[in-house]
């Protein structure tokens, strides 16, 4: 099943209907050398009975910060978006402590 966003709420569509101006970006964030992005995928990933998943979180640059987490409106895809930025910098603190670096050396 296909969705576009209408005011910020997922709208079932037929593909025709999708575009790549329709693909939205929730919210993006840097880190240092890490990416947090969380989108509109426009396609449902639901794979069970229950609400269609149509937003994802990811972080990028690091093997070790393997994070993915899906979501059914924009509102808990900007939650979880916050969420994963926390779970960098308390990740990217833990490395520095290790390391014997300052937060501030860490970009957070």
């Amino acid at each position: 099943m296909y969705y576009k966003l209408v005011n910020l709420k997922p709208v079932k569509c037929g593909i025709e209907e999708m575009s790549d101006d329709n693909h939205c970006v929730v919210a993006l964030d840097n880190i240092g050398d890490i990416k947090i992005s969380t989108v509109f995928l426009g396609i449902n990933h639901q794979c069970d009975d229950g609400p269609p998943i149509l937003f994802e979180t990811m972080v990028f640059g690091n093997d070790q910060y393997d994070y993915q987490q899906r979501y059914s409106t924009w509102e808990e895809a900007q939650v979880g978006h916050q969420d994963a930025v926390k779970f960098v910098k308390i990740k990217k603190a833990k490395e520095g402590m290790e390391f014997g670096k300052s937060k501030r050396e860490l970009d957070i």
